[in-house]
């Protein structure tokens, strides 16, 4: 059986493009949906020749759809019944609704759209909700979160990939300790980006793993582990070392109380402060730069004056 990095070498169709390392990483991430009829949605089409390749590695695949804002992408005629394209705004009600009506529901969504911090955040939160127990979802070329060009930074703390990694808190707010931590870890983004986040959301959260410039985030099985943390499994019976373990079979962790601890109570995340802080401070310069003009201004208009009137004076004593 090909697996996908051959599929995609090989491949003689429509242009797809797609870093190395990722062809190793999906054929481990999507071996286990090779031969099932799932759906399929990849944000960002250009050429179209990933669909393709998906449409050849997913062979009873049910519907593989592609979006992308681009006009000319209507041009693009497959083959495979299997195969759409929506054209349109991955962000936009419009297009969600025109996909759901295609699928409504995926077991795979890949965005390699823009690769901007506020699209790539958008669109996971619009779409993580759709995918099937078990589905995953993937934000690719994560290396764009740490360029300006793209709305990020090594230190930006509202790029994308600060998202996803706040996303990893989100696996343990039970033992956060204080109350409303989870709402506050994530209301920089809010505000940036303008979001309303569903924070039920996070319970679906099975996992979130990072490779070079991906990110994978797998959501739960029906039947599979629990959400947290779970109980405590103690098995055995001869405990002569540490005999309080026994003690614990079968409980449950309880977080301490952290609201006297600086680091877990805060309101606002010490590097969005910054963040403001350089905002601010770029709005600062900005009206310093306007009244340093005006001032120029008004400096060449009053030594224009001057001249004027010096060389009146000038006129009427040598006259």
């Amino acid at each position: 059986m090909n697996n996908l990095w051959k599929i995609h070498s090989l491949h003689d169709g429509k242009v797809s493009d797609k870093w190395e390392s990722y062809l190793y990483v999906y054929e481990e991430l999507f071996f286990k949906f090779r031969q099932s009829s799932i759906n399929l949605l990849e944000i960002g089409v250009q050429n179209g020749g990933s669909l393709e390749v998906w449409s050849r590695y997913f062979p009873v695949a049910k519907k593989i759809i592609g979006c992308d804002i681009n006009l000319a992408c209507k041009s693009l005629i497959f083959d495979d019944e299997r195969v759409s394209v929506i054209v349109a705004d991955a962000n936009s009600d419009i297009a969600f609704n025109q996909i759901r009506q295609i699928s409504s529901d995926f077991d795979i969504v890949i965005d390699d759209g823009s690769h901007t911090s506020g699209d790539i955040i958008n669109s996971f939160l619009r779409y993580f909700p759709v995918i099937n127990s078990g589905g995953i979802y993937i934000a690719e070329d994560l290396h764009c979160s740490y360029w300006s060009e793209f709305d990020g930074g090594i230190f930006d703390p509202l790029s994308a990939v600060s998202f996803f990694k706040a996303l990893a808190d989100s696996l343990n707010r039970e033992h956060f300790g204080v109350p409303d931590a989870l709402e506050r870890i994530f209301d920089g983004f809010k505000e940036k980006y303008k979001l309303s986040i569903d924070y039920n959301l996070f319970n679906e959260i099975k996992s979130i793993e990072f490779f070079n410039s991906v990110c994978i985030v797998k959501k739960i099985e029906k039947a599979g582990a629990p959400a947290g943390l779970g109980c405590r499994v103690v098995s055995g019976s001869m405990a002569t070392v540490a005999t309080e373990s026994m003690k614990h079979r079968g409980g449950y962790l309880s977080a301490p109380n952290q609201e006297g601890n600086l680091w877990s109570n805060l309101r606002e995340n010490p590097s969005i402060n910054h963040y403001k802080n350089l905002e601010n401070i770029a709005l600062l310069n900005d009206h310093i730069s306007h009244l340093e003009g005006e001032l120029l201004l008004i400096k060449n208009s009053f030594l224009w004056k001057l001249n004027k009137n010096l060389k009146k004076i000038g006129r009427i004593v040598f006259k």
